[in-house]
């Protein structure tokens, strides 16, 4: 893979917001907004799990910090969902098909849990706390912030275990800038 030279760098600063989300794998320097926006969802978790480990009194300063939090990501997190279920699921070189069902299954259920989690989220802070719907919103919120912390667990290992025991570029691909395998299959068919 080719790394743009510095005279491009210009060009890449000016990239519209769904390249600078969505994109990891295809511009110079995505992949760092990108990681960023990981991390992001990541210190919003453990904001929320905090809440509840405060003294009475500081309950309401971290949900808000956490309903701040999760309202400044809210759009460039529905921006990545969106961009990752409208471009698909790249396969990686090596990667066989079975792998590649099940990253794909497991890529787009943590997108799910986490677009389900953007919509109980508001419901949970806005909605009165006495109605039955702001109640199954909060269970809702919580449990799938559960499911989704177990499901990267698992996302983690299974990456490490490319990186030990594979001969693909699984792992590779997600630091390293390139272009989808399909655009490039497409220009050998050319």
């Amino acid at each position: 893979t080719v790394l743009p030279s510095r005279s491009s760098m210009p060009l890449m600063l000016s990239l519209p917001l769904r390249t600078v989300i969505c994109a990891p794998s295809t511009t110079y320097g995505s992949a760092n907004r990108y990681f960023a926006l990981r991390a992001s969802v990541i210190v919003i978790w453990f904001v929320g799990q905090s809440i509840s480990t405060q003294p009475a009194i500081n309950i309401d300063a971290r949900r808000s910090l956490h309903v701040f939090l999760g309202l400044l990501f809210w759009i460039p997190i529905l921006v990545r969902i969106y961009w990752r279920f409208k471009n698909g699921h790249p396969r990686a070189h090596g990667q066989s098909d079975n792998t590649h069902r099940f990253a794909k299954l497991a890529h787009y259920l943590m997108l799910v849990l986490l677009g389900s989690m953007l919509l109980s989220g508001p419901m949970n802070a806005w909605i009165n706390p006495s109605a039955g719907l702001a109640k199954a919103a909060f269970f809702i919120h919580s449990n799938v912030a559960i499911a989704l912390v177990v499901l990267v667990i698992f996302h983690v290992l299974a990456a490490m275990k490319h990186l030990m025991f594979h001969d693909d570029e699984t792992l590779a691909r997600i630091f390293v800038p390139r272009s989808d395998l399909k655009k490039q299959e497409e220009k050998e068919r050319a």
